[in-house]
């Protein structure tokens, strides 16, 4: 059968859409770079000189040491963070675990990506997640101060785990469930699983749902030990025969999920399906604590098998747990073939793959990390190829199975079903997580848009950051997918309104483009927002736009790190906005933490503004009417109004008293 002649997929009541992803993974700021080197097959962990291993802080003994292993899998950025955006002290920021201030930075940007920022509206969005081990506390926060020196439920409000998914809740506004998932290395893939039900449930309308690890050693590397799980030379090869163990490195994702009649009812982009998931423990049936199990791997497949109600033949790409050790990879192996060929799946049909041959293994990210390259696959059709893989390890039985390994990226042919994929993650201690996914059905067939002028609105937080936001949105309008303009229009229109504002008017791409870069690459200012006349618009009555993904605004991403010689200075309009809120707090006796919420609507009126006019002056020794106060009610507004830089207004025009000469 052809592709064109694939039946039309079934929509099942318990059939999940994916409609957003984002993450940050090692050697991949974005997913864009994260698929183009999966695809490549690349290597993505750093490999590090002795040169830029002392420089890095390695003592001297430990690099001489012959199991030092100079490698890993690092977001060179973890620990940048734009405290001001999010409402945060620097001193806060500095106290918060990254792993939280990267997850809260991922969840805005997905939204803001899939067009349901801003608390989205009226729909309950939930959020499902779990992070790593906190190293940061334990070797940063607990070397820096002094513990008992700070409040206790500030340290553990920033650096508890149970705090990750109820800070990104409050900070986005959000008021669906709100559910922090802890278990071990299948944590994101079980609150992947956890999202389906609640949504499957009724108890939210979106779900968001991965995970994050950061690791907050002293340098890069580790030592290797014989016996353990590391590899012994920073390397992971699932399923090969020279495996010898994992490395661990940082990695966050999140994917926005919503049930599938009401993604396709609403017009949202629909990424791939989710057609079923299971989660078990292994109990007690195994060597050991953090053995793995047969039995509870074999059962979980086989679950979501059932629950997705798909056979095993039809099943074409598995993206494993794959950790690469002696006793993981034949374990997993067994229990995928004897699914597999009991489900009637036939020899060689299905391709095997694990993320961690490219990234390394990201504990509590891991699973997200394997979901989103299987959607990713799904979404281009190819399968990538296996990284480093040269022969399968003997153990594993692959000739004859169900199975293969490809070393390079291929085409991922149609079948007589839409194309599917399995995705596994297994956590120490028992809790296995399995999901099987399905490509997105052909988006349903609407009226062809009205011709005539489009309105792009787009807001941000500064100018610096519209201008930012103007250049990634000319860029997706240049590539060769660029969605329609009236898609484009209607999903600006759905976020939230900032204080910084552009609007172009344009007819076609080209126009857009060029109108866009050209705002862009303008200089930056502190004037009035520029707004374009709204057009004349044609009658578009039938027409049923779509949320398209779009470029979120730039972050003023700053280093924060307790006692790093690295940390950036801070600048003077963010300490300004800083004592602003301080004082702020203290005349309205609340806490002040959004800088973009006017003084009237926190509670504040004419006297208390008189007061805080004088606080200002008194603090700040600056000259402040309390009609500027008035006219720059919020503490972003009024920031820029008392930088110095600024240029100044121009004096108005007094009217003089008319003479009656000529």
């Amino acid at each position: 059968m052809s592709e064109s002649e694939v039946a039309d997929p079934v929509v099942r009541s318990n059939d999940v859409a994916v409609i957003g992803m984002c993450g940050r993974f090692p050697g991949a700021e974005n997913l864009t770079r994260f698929w183009d080197r999966v695809r490549a097959g690349d290597d993505m962990l750093t490999t590090y000189t002795d040169a830029e291993l002392t420089a890095a802080g390695v003592p001297g003994e430990l690099l001489r040491d012959p199991g030092f292993v100079g490698r890993s899998a690092q977001l060179p950025d973890a620990f940048d963070f734009d405290h001001t955006f999010f409402g945060y002290t620097r001193r806060e920021a500095r106290l918060l675990d990254p792993q939280q201030r990267i997850l809260l930075e991922v969840a805005w940007e997905l939204l803001e990506t899939i067009g349901y920022s801003g608390g989205a509206g009226d729909q309950a969005v939930g959020v499902f997640a779990g992070a790593s081990m906190n190293t940061y506390l334990t070797n940063v926060v607990a070397r820096s101060c002094d513990p008992l020196s700070l409040i206790g439920t500030e340290l553990m409000i920033a650096n508890d785990k149970d705090y990750l998914t109820t800070r990104i809740s409050y900070k986005l506004g959000l008021q669906g469930p709100s559910i922090n998932v802890q278990t071990a290395c299948s944590t994101s893939l079980v609150a992947v699983h956890l999202a389906a039900q609640s949504l499957l449930a009724g108890e939210c309308d979106i779900a968001l749902a991965g995970g994050v690890s950061v690791i907050a050693n002293d340098h890069p590397g580790y030592v290797y030990s014989e016996g353990m799980f590391l590899s012994p030379d920073g390397r992971c090869r699932p399923f090969d025969a020279d495996a010898a163990g994992t490395t661990f490195g940082d990695g966050a994702g999140l994917v926005a999920l919503k049930r599938l009649a009401e993604a396709i009812e609403d017009g949202d982009p629909i990424l791939a399906v989710l057609k079923g998931s299971a989660i078990n423990n292994d109990g007690s049936d195994k060597i050991g604590y953090t053995a793995p199990s047969i039995a509870g791997q074999r059962a979980v497949i086989a679950e979501a098998q059932a629950i997705a109600e798909t056979d095993s033949d039809t099943i074409t790409y598995v993206e494993a747990h794959g950790t690469a050790t002696l006793l993981g990879d034949p374990i997993e192996f067994t229990a995928l073939r004897e699914v597999f060929t009991e489900g009637g799946a036939r020899p060689g049909r299905c391709a095997l793959g694990s993320v961690k041959a490219n990234v390394g293994h990201l504990a509590a990210a891991a699973g997200i990390a394997g979901f989103i390259k299987a959607v990713l696959a799904l979404q281009h059709r190819e399968i990538p190829g296996h990284p480093g893989f040269t022969r399968a390890n003997p153990a594993l039985e692959l000739a004859g199975s169900p199975f293969y390994i490809t070393t390079s990226t291929v085409d991922w042919p149609a079948g007589e079903t839409p194309r599917r994929a399995g995705v596994s993650s297994f956590g120490f201690g028992g809790t296995n997580a399995h999901v099987v996914l399905e490509e997105a059905p052909e988006p349903p067939p609407r009226p062809r848009p009205a011709a005539g002028p489009r309105l792009l609105a787009l807001s941000a937080r500064s100018d610096r950051a519209l201008r930012g936001l103007a250049g990634r949105l000319a860029d997706v309008l240049a590539g060769p997918d660029a969605p329609d303009l009236g898609d484009v229009e209607y999903t600006l229109g759905r976020r939230p309104v900032r204080p910084h504002r552009h609007t172009v008017v344009v007819d076609d791409h080209a126009t857009a483009v060029a109108t866009l870069r050209a705002f862009a690459d303008g200089p930056v200012t502190a004037g009035s927002p520029a707004v374009a006349a709204p057009p004349d618009r044609p009658d578009r009555t039938g027409e049923r736009p779509r949320r398209v993904p779009l470029p979120a605004e730039p972050l003023n991403r700053v280093f924060h790190h307790l006692g790093s010689s690295r940390e950036h200075a801070v600048s003077p309009t963010d300490e300004r906005r800083q004592s602003l809120a301080r004082l702020w707090s203290e005349v309205l006796r609340t806490t002040v933490d959004r800088y973009d919420r006017s003084f009237f609507d926190l509670g504040g009126d004419e006297f208390l503004a008189v007061r805080l006019a004088r606080r200002i002056e008194q603090e700040l020794g600056v000259s402040l009417r309390v009609v500027e106060l008035l006219a720059n009610p919020t503490i972003d507004q009024l920031a820029d109004r008392l930088d110095p830089d600024r240029a100044p207004e121009p004096p108005r025009r007094r009217a003089g008293r008319r003479t009656g000469a000529a």
